[in-house]
């Protein structure tokens, strides 16, 4: 064989070896990159009010000029909520809603909820609870509540973040609230660890804006608990 010969083997040799390097750190490079860039854009996910799933009901705040559809979409016990601590022996039951505007076209400048309108019932009957409460007292066999002990400022909060989200206390006054935009919010019931809660257990609120009681027909489901830690 001339040597012309093997000069032209050598350097197909060596470029058919350049050629599989170069591909294999490019595949390589390429992967990982890929792999960083789909990491990187995977951020915070905000579901929209109708996306959640579950019943909503109208909640309206005292003298507000339209209600807030509302869902509960997750319920946890808390030891702290809003700038609240629960007395030693008890648990602070955080009820977390989504919220949009009753009406699709106008917003609210002062979008908020008013814990002392807010209720919970667990147990017993609608009708069992404004007779219990008119008498001051708690019915024979359930929990009724007639008010919450705090409130969560609404606030747009990514999903599943919601209890460990730090929360605002809604004592702070409302927000704005755009037509159709979807917010988060917190209704914190401070309960002795004794309380046993039930199954039915219900969130309750005004549906008309001169209420200054809940309405404890208007209610909507909230999940099973997990056990007090």
């Amino acid at each position: 064989m001339s040597v012309r010969s093997l000069s032209v083997l050598a350097l197909g040799s060596l470029l058919a070896l350049a050629a599989c390097s170069g591909g294999g750190d490019g595949d390589s490079s390429g992967g990982k990159s890929a792999s960083e860039s789909s990491s990187s854009s995977a951020g915070p996910k905000y579901t929209e009010f109708a996306d959640f799933p579950g019943e909503e009901i109208v909640a309206v705040d005292l003298a507000a000029p339209m209600g807030l559809r509302t869902k509960v979409v997750d319920a946890a016990w808390q030891t702290e909520l809003a700038d609240s601590t629960a007395q030693a022996g008890n648990h602070i039951l955080a009820v977390y809603v989504a919220v949009n505007t009753e009406l699709d076209d106008r917003g609210l400048d002062d979008a908020k909820f008013h814990a002392l309108t807010l209720g919970l019932r667990s147990g017993a009957s609608a009708q069992d609870c404004e007779k219990a409460l008119n008498g001051n007292q708690q019915p024979e066999n359930g929990i009724c509540l007639g008010n919450a002990s705090v409130t969560g400022q609404l606030e747009k909060v990514a999903d599943d973040q919601w209890r460990e989200h730090d929360w605002h206390n809604g004592d702070g006054g409302g927000v704005p609230l755009e037509p159709g935009q979807t917010l988060i919010g917190v209704i914190g019931f401070e309960l002795p660890d004794s309380t046993e809660i039930a199954d039915d257990t219900v969130f309750c609120a005004p549906r008309e804006n001169d209420a200054i009681f809940t309405d404890h027909e208007n209610c909507v489901a909230i999940p099973k608990l997990d056990a007090r830690s």
